[in-house]
């Protein structure tokens, strides 16, 4: 019972930290290293300028989805804790109609969870996936 709620949580962690990698590696794939070279000082400027103010939204972005990230893990793991509180007290049953009562609590709980965890991700993605139309039609990436 518990192994099921730890299996559907670490897969949940998991494909969020994938996400998050390849997001990570798109942005690396867009970053400029070094400026083009350019003829005269003045448009060098211009061009540093392009780039400082790229890696500052880049960095205002990255700082934005993992604050996401976090509030999204942070609903998780109070929908998880909550669920296993709610298996700890069915033990604490007296008789057969608490048992069963406890046992309902904590499969509403289960399912809430299972429902949490899914709303935040697809929450985190759809957040996601707005802040990436947003830029590419912005033309910032």
């Amino acid at each position: 019972m518990f192994e099921q709620i730890f299996d559907e949580y670490r897969k949940a962690v998991d494909s969020a930290f994938n996400l998050q990698q390849e997001m990570y590696r798109q942005w690396m794939n867009g970053w400029p290293v070094k400026p083009p070279d350019v003829e005269k000082a003045v448009d060098r400027g211009v061009v540093m300028d392009q780039i400082r103010s790229y890696q500052k939204q880049w960095s205002q972005t990255l700082a934005e989805t993992m604050d996401k990230h976090r509030e999204s893990l942070n609903k998780q793991y109070k929908s998880g804790i909550d669920a296993i509180a709610s298996a700890y007290r069915t033990t604490e049953a007296q008789t057969p109609e608490e048992y069963w009562r406890l046992t309902q609590e904590f499969w509403r709980k289960s399912i809430d969870s299972y429902k949490t965890t899914f709303e935040a991700q697809s929450k985190y993605v759809e957040g996601l996936a707005q802040m990436w139309l947003e830029m590419v039609t912005r033309g910032k990436v």
